[in-house]
């Protein structure tokens, strides 16, 4: 988890992202990478293919904002090709996917920015941070987490 954060915070401080909602389109632009608006059948939401990000048509923005950060996290973390479903039941989840979740947490939600943003519920932070209320809460208990 702390590769992840650590990570995210660098790639912030690399594209000069300190505001949010963080500016992803800048990152992916900047690493050259292409975005492919994609038709995917079934549970398959996302693909990270060599220099290629394919996201599932459709989809609300803060959803797409997560399946993105969430490539980037395979992609900085040079974890490989890797697709993300959207239920995770038949999905076996890897150290890889741990990883390249925890680094779209700690990128979409950074700490310097959490922590400014305290008394907020996981409502208002979502729309603040433009995620979905279950990814805030989820970047609420990796911050827990590395506090304890």
């Amino acid at each position: 988890m702390q590769n992840a954060r650590k990570r995210a915070e660098k790639i912030l401080r690399k594209y000069k992202i300190s505001t949010a909602p963080i500016n992803i389109m800048k990152i992916v632009k900047g690493e050259k990478l292409c975005l492919v608006p994609w038709s995917f059948k079934g549970r398959l939401e996302e693909v990270y293919l060599g220099d290629c990000i394919g996201v599932k048509k459709d989809l609300p923005c803060c959803q797409r904002r997560e399946l993105i950060s969430h490539a980037l996290g395979h992609h900085f973390l040079g974890d490989g090709n890797h697709c993300y479903y959207a239920t995770h039941n038949h999905l076996v989840l890897k150290r890889q996917e741990r990883g390249a979740q925890y680094f779209a947490c700690f990128l979409l939600m950074p700490r310097v920015l959490l922590k400014k943003t305290k008394k907020m519920r996981p409502a208002e932070l979502a729309d603040y941070f433009c995620v979905t209320e279950k990814f805030a809460k989820k970047r609420l208990r990796l911050e827990r987490a590395l506090k304890s």
